[in-house]
């Protein structure tokens, strides 16, 4: 891949060994930073928001590794760390609209297993049908809230990579390039 050309989608199996090789070829500086975002996440929020700027900055530097345009960490420090804040402002956004899908799925859910708890009073049989339908239910709402978790897991990535748009933009476009994936 040349850096002129454009990144395509990765099977899963092109994804992990890209992976494998990204962590050997920079183990020692990816795992320093992860250090650093993990000591830096204690202290209250100037700790938080620079502990995400660290991840930003370890996606970064992955990012311009698979790319073919690596930069030192200080380079990529440089370039991110006027965003400090936009890391924890989008961050905080992104936790509310999951506290959000949270709250829908625990009311569809609740809905739904209003009337289940009916079939208890059937004898054990209901209740035995009524107590599968209910795993059922809340695995599928489970299933639900990962979904939308792992629609927006990138946008540390595309602040820190995407200089030409705005923070809260991140998020859609973690929408999009998780679209069907």
């Amino acid at each position: 891949m040349t850096s002129t050309a454009p990144i395509r989608p990765l099977n899963i199996g092109n994804v992990v060994s890209a992976a494998i090789s990204l962590y050997r070829t920079n183990f020692k500086t990816y795992t320093g930073l992860s250090v650093k975002a993990i000591l830096w996440y204690f202290i209250p929020i100037y700790g938080w928001a620079r502990s995400l700027m660290i991840m930003g900055q370890i996606g970064r530097l992955g990012f311009k590794e698979m790319t073919r345009e690596s930069e030192p960490p200080p380079v990529a420090l440089r370039q991110i760390e006027p965003k400090l804040w936009s890391f924890l402002g989008v961050a905080f956004l992104v936790g509310m609209i999951s506290f959000g899908v949270s709250i829908a799925t625990s009311i569809v859910s609740t809905i739904l297993l209003l009337p289940i708890m009916a079939l208890s009073f059937l004898g054990s049989f209901g209740a035995a049908l009524g107590g599968l339908l209910q795993i059922l239910i809340q695995l599928g709402m489970f299933a639900v809230q990962l979904w939308f978790q792992a629609r927006f897991w990138l946008y540390d990535l595309f602040i820190a990579v995407e200089t030409d748009q705005e923070s809260v933009q991140s998020i859609g476009r973690s929408w999009q390039m998780t679209q069907g994936n």
